[in-house]
């Protein structure tokens, strides 16, 4: 038993280096490191603890992992772009961390680690924000993004939006991510899986409510969701949840006009309309509409990212921020074959017709998903497709656990078939 805990420690730590190591998180722009040491020392690691046994997999995972790399090693011929090695690469180190993670570690282990990696980061911010209003600390540094603003290193979170006074700073945090915005992604990727495996009540409280700070538009949107899905016939949570978020609405409106406005600008005034009656924090609009348009132009094959990598796309280049961003990179097959754990989970749900309850909750999980999709369509690079494998071995876990309770029922009418042919 010892051995085989100190097995999972050791696999466990290597898959966080590998994650953390690359984007979206600001470890190597704040330290400057060369990132593929972590990477390749991890995942020589783990192929070296699997090499010593005969290992455990599953055939649709295998070959959802060799199609989407088959998929990039088709845009790299077709386009005669060597930068798709890079997504053959990481396609390749998230399938070494699966079958580690079914391996090495296991589902609920990994899971319960991802929920408490996210819970973590959420806590750090939160108190970095309220102790930044009371206490105008320094960061600890400051450095250069890989996209050129400047970060801030506050001790327990990283942070791209600081807004500093003489007695106070406000800041968006972004705890190990280079951005607010890639909180909320995570943390509703670990909402979904303390959902369907963990169902530990503290951590989905903490992150439904400390992520509020991060003032993300699309961490709010995910929470009302995720409330009126799992609890819309819970009339006391509901009723809470309402009360908590009228208290809200009023400490954060009690801003304006002080002090503390951009307090206020932060959150409020992004839910007001703006002269084209939009909302004034939807930043995601004129991004969605260059992607359609050039999704339009070439419906077929899309563009690809190197075209837009070298500034040929002027104003109106395309970043990932929006759900039409795979298909103005690949045309048709960029809705297909990036989103391939998706469409498993869904398809996989659909054809289960026991255990409603857990099938349920799937689907619910999946729109989730699908709705965070309209912030964050990226979901090639190592943090999503980890997090989306997580998510599918869970769902695998569901349909297992739906054959299991068919064969001991079929198993239990076989006995008493026996029993009453024998009386």
């Amino acid at each position: 038993m010892g051995k085989r805990i100190m097995k999972s420690t050791i696999a466990s730590i290597c898959v966080w280096m590998i994650v953390l190591a690359g984007y979206p998180f600001d470890f190597r722009y704040a330290f400057n490191y060369p990132f593929m040491v972590p990477i390749m020392v991890g995942l020589t690691i783990l192929l070296l603890m699997m090499s010593t046994k005969k290992l455990h997999t599953f055939a649709t995972f295998n070959v959802m992992y060799a199609i989407l790399a088959f998929f990039w090693m088709m845009q790299m011929i077709f386009r005669v772009d060597i930068g798709y090695l890079s997504n053959i690469f990481q396609t390749l180190c998230v399938a070494i961390i699966y079958l580690s993670i079914v391996n090495l570690i296991g589902t609920e282990n990994m899971s319960r680690q991802f929920v408490y990696f996210m819970v973590v980061n959420c806590i750090g911010g939160t108190i970095i924000t309220f102790v930044l209003l009371f206490y105008n600390i320094s960061p600890g540094f400051q450095f250069e993004q890989h996209d050129g603003r400047t970060g801030y290193f506050y001790y327990l979170t990283f942070t791209n939006t600081a807004f500093i006074t003489d007695n106070f700073t406000t800041i968006r945090y972004s705890g190990m991510f280079d951005e607010p915005g890639n909180v909320s992604y995570g943390c509703m990727f670990a909402l979904i899986l303390n959902r369907l495996l963990l169902k530990n009540r503290k951590a989905e409280l903490l992150l439904l409510i400390l992520p509020m700070f991060t003032f993300s538009l699309a961490h709010f949107i995910t929470s009302i969701l995720y409330i009126v899905f799992f609890y819309w016939r819970k009339t006391k949570l509901m009723f809470g949840g309402m009360i908590l978020l009228l208290g809200l609405y009023v400490l954060l409106n009690s801003t304006k006009g002080t002090e503390y406005n951009r307090i206020y600008d932060l959150t409020l005034a992004r839910l007001e309309l703006n002269d084209d009656g939009e909302l004034a924090g939807n930043n995601r609009a004129d991004d969605s509409e260059i992607c359609w348009n050039y999704f339009k132009e070439s419906p077929l094959t899309g563009w690809g990212k190197t075209y837009f990598a070298e500034g040929n796309g002027g104003n109106n280049s395309v970043n990932g921020t929006n759900i039409f961003y795979n298909g103005a990179l690949y045309g048709i097959f960029g809705f297909i074959f990036p989103y391939i754990f998706i469409h498993y989970m869904i398809l996989s749900l659909m054809l289960k017709h026991k255990m409603k309850s857990e099938v349920s909750d799937g689907i619910k999980c999946c729109l989730l998903i699908i709705v965070n999709l309209f912030q964050r369509s990226y979901v090639t690079s190592i943090f999503p497709l980890f997090a989306l494998s997580i998510i599918a071995l869970c769902i695998h876990k569901i349909s297992k656990k739906e054959i299991n309770t068919i064969k001991q029922t079929c198993n239990l009418l076989e006995k008493r078939n026996v029993q009453y042919l024998q009386s």
